[in-house]
């Protein structure tokens, strides 16, 4: 049966929603090859879905491959190059319609050694030069770093043989972090060339991705544009959720789809979760209309259901200090720093850095006027079930 609310996993429309603004950056970007450029948002606030969007409407509208890459598959420099080298390969043949160059490359991988040098030397070109140098490596006669090198050589070899216009999309790039420090190197010489190339990296380690990106000493220092993914509006989660059970003849009025709002902050997941649990509700009772107490009755449900995952993540991500501050916005949703350290009886000073860290990790986050709060409200929402006796 279809549902008007999907939970997890990428999503497209219906269920993608309210991302103009965003989706029109990448997507322009993406057609012109313009700039480079970093998305941070913490988890559950849809990064992945935006990018696997624009990834659709730069393929619909242009002739650029976009190879979306997920770095959580990676977990050291020879599988970063194994897997860009497939994934470039895959969406190039996927686009133009065309077969072989993968299959060969995947017979050097994992194929005999005389098999697959037969088989790169019929293809010829960029795959035959990576694809020789493989075999080498299988035979330890190179290094790991030298077969970064000759992966970033063989896409931009590959780009200039087959006039292509490519984006390298790279999720959850932080992961990387951990590699050796001279793929940012090869990055940043990747990015200075007049190849018709372009990267968008996403994360949700702001701390990572700022060693990584705005460190003055960085290779990469200022090579992209960055762009911070906000919540939902109210507006927007008020419209999704009235025309997705309007879709099923489910009635809601406005105020009661506002609290799809207040209570997930406006965090895509959340929003989606929320909503399948009331659809399962209506499904089962046979009702017709979404009413608040069924809403807060299903949020509850959605707390219990994500109670061991946060008080797992409560008590393992925090330090003494950083889980007395988070637990000090059960008072409110916004608090200045000085209105925390009134909370817990100490001096701001003591406990700037503490705060800082956290909003490195994007646990926390803060607005303009120099307040802070929870970036996970349903997690602040939690903590307060908890906490507040």
């Amino acid at each position: 049966m279809d549902v008007p609310f999907r939970v997890g996993g990428i999503v497209e429309p219906p269920y993608f929603f309210d991302r103009e603004e965003e989706l029109n950056l990448l997507v322009t970007t993406g057609i012109g090859l313009t700039q480079n450029i970093l998305l941070l948002a913490p988890r559950r606030y849809g990064k992945s879905s935006l990018l696997h969007n624009a990834k659709r409407l730069i393929e619909k509208r242009s002739n650029v491959v976009v190879v979306y890459i997920n770095c959580r598959e990676m977990g050291n420099l020879i599988e970063f190059c194994n897997i860009t080298i497939e994934n470039l390969l895959k969406a190039y043949e996927e686009r133009y319609r065309f077969r072989g160059l993968l299959s060969a490359f995947q017979r050097v991988l994992h194929g005999t050694i005389s098999e697959a040098f037969e088989l790169i030397s019929e293809v010829g070109g960029a795959v035959k030069m990576i694809g020789s140098f493989y075999l080498k490596f299988r035979e330890k006669r190179v290094d790991e770093l030298e077969l970064l090198r000759k992966t970033f050589d063989f896409m931009h070899n590959l780009i200039s043989e087959r006039n292509l216009a490519v984006v390298m999309i790279y999720d959850e790039f932080q992961r990387v972090a951990n590699f050796n420090g001279i793929i940012f190197e090869l990055l940043k010489s990747s990015m200075d060339k007049p190849h018709k190339l372009c990267y968008f990296f996403s994360g949700s380690s702001q701390t990572l991705l700022e060693n990584i990106f705005l460190r003055e000493d960085s290779p990469l220092y200022l090579m992209v544009s960055r762009h911070y993914i906000k919540p939902l509006t109210r507006d927007a989660v008020v419209k999704f959720v009235k025309e997705r059970f309007s879709t099923y003849n489910i009635g809601i009025d406005n105020h009661t789809a506002g609290m799809f709002h207040e209570l997930t902050g406006g965090i895509p997941f959340y929003v989606q979760k929320l909503g399948l649990l009331c659809w399962h509700d209506v499904l089962l009772s046979r009702k017709r209309e979404i009413t608040p107490e069924l809403v807060l009755s299903k949020f509850e449900q959605m707390l219990d259901e994500f109670d061991e995952e946060f008080e797992t993540y409560f008590l393992t991500k925090f330090s003494l200090q950083q889980s007395r501050i988070v637990k000090a916005f059960i008072t409110a949703r916004y608090l200045r720093i000085s209105e925390i350290a009134r909370i817990l009886g100490c001096a701001p000073t003591t406990i700037s850095s503490s705060i800082a860290r956290l909003v490195g990790a994007a646990i926390l986050g803060k607005t303009e006027d120099g307040k802070y709060f929870v970036t996970d409200e349903v997690f602040r929402r939690w903590l307060i079930s908890q906490f507040r006796r």
